[in-house]
């Protein structure tokens, strides 16, 4: 069942306890304040909810209450992204951490930005969201840390790096995982010469 939020400006209390069929809410731009509206509590094991305006609502008490194991989906546009968050981090890179509190552990989603997430062994995943028809651009591609003797090669979409390489000049046509490809540092090859 999808709902579509008339055109109001004000939604609370907790509207959709107990809708246990209710698979997507549509909450239109209108809407200036949501007070303890609590999506997902006692609700459908996946729920969606979508806020359709760029300018995020002002929010208060609890807004997004996942219950027990229930999977709650939020999608905000990509030009809401400054003020969904509350300031300008989300045009960085990420961790879970940094996301708004407001989500209360649900899974983010970006209409129009396809996301990119770094997975470099024994660190939190970090990522970034990329406008459609964007490259990724210097300041969304992570820096990290060569092992000693190594330097990093690409980022690639395999571990093994047998997949696709991306750099700060790519453009996203999908949600990507990519993995640094590692090499010998240029110091630390020598070149040997043999003469007959």
């Amino acid at each position: 069942t999808t709902i579509n939020i008339p055109k109001m400006e004000t939604m609370e209390d907790a509207p959709f306890y107990g809708c246990t069929k209710l698979e997507t809410i549509n909450i239109p731009a209108t809407v200036k304040t949501l007070t303890s509206t609590r999506f997902g509590y006692v609700g459908p094991e996946t729920l969606n909810v979508i806020f359709e305006g760029e300018a995020a609502p002002t929010m208060t008490n609890t807004i997004i209450d996942p219950y027990q194991d229930n999977k709650i989906i939020v999608t905000i546009p990509v030009g809401g992204l400054n003020s969904y968050f509350g300031n300008e981090a989300a045009q960085g890179i990420l961790t879970k951490e940094q996301l708004p509190s407001w989500l209360n552990g649900a899974e983010l989603k970006v209409n129009g930005a396809n996301t990119i997430t770094y997975k470099v062994e024994g660190q939190e995943d970090q990522f970034a969201y990329i406008p459609s028809e964007e490259t990724i651009g210097e300041k969304r591609m992570l820096t990290v840390e060569a092992p000693e003797g190594k330097e990093l090669k690409e980022w690639n979409t395999k571990a093994d790096g047998s997949g696709d390489s991306l750099n700060q000049d790519s453009i996203l046509t999908s949600d990507v995982i990519v993995y640094p490809i590692f090499t010998e540092a240029a110091e630390n090859i020598v070149q040997v010469t043999l003469y007959a």
